[in-house]
């Protein structure tokens, strides 16, 4: 008579594998939390804070010089604008110091494509020192926000026309 073989189900099977995978984080010391709402800064985040403020408050000064100056460009550069206000509100939530002066921009180049080239350099330095700031960030919660809005930067990079 042949032996009984243990069958398990499709969706036993995925429900053992979520309830191990819950249980050695657990047992590990990992939270399974949502943190990504709370971002707890302590003081020594605040000059970066600032910084991340300021990178910000410059890429909506380019954009907003950018697209005065060409119109036509609104549309392609609406998503990064509007990413950029969203980033600001979270931040300002971390420091609350005030609003700077709204930093001074260089002429935008007569020629759109210049114009755009010009966007797509500040933001990629943007981008990058956006990553910088949260490898050195002392509060996780923070450096996964400045992670993420670097990443949003790249992102809108990649669908920004050349």
């Amino acid at each position: 008579m042949p032996s009984p073989r243990f069958l398990l189900s499709r969706r036993s099977a995925l429900r053992l594998l979520a309830t191990s995978a819950v249980a050695s984080m657990t047992l590990s010391g990992c939270s399974t939390a949502d943190t990504s709402t709370t971002v707890s800064q302590p003081d020594a985040d605040l000059p970066a804070a600032r910084e991340a403020i300021a990178l910000t408050r410059a890429g909506i000064a380019l954009i907003t010089a950018t697209t005065a100056r060409h119109p036509a460009l609104r549309g392609e550069l609406a998503s990064l604008l509007a990413m950029h206000h969203a980033h600001l509100r979270r931040l300002r939530t971390l420091d609350a110091s005030g609003t700077p002066a709204t930093p001074a921009t260089k002429p935008v180049p007569a020629a759109a494509d210049a114009a755009l080239t010009r966007v797509r350099t500040a933001e990629s330095a943007r981008a990058t020192r956006l990553d910088a700031l949260a490898l050195a960030a002392h509060s996780g919660g923070f450096a996964r926000m400045l992670g993420a809005m670097a990443a949003a930067v790249d992102q809108h990079l990649a669908v920004l026309p050349r």
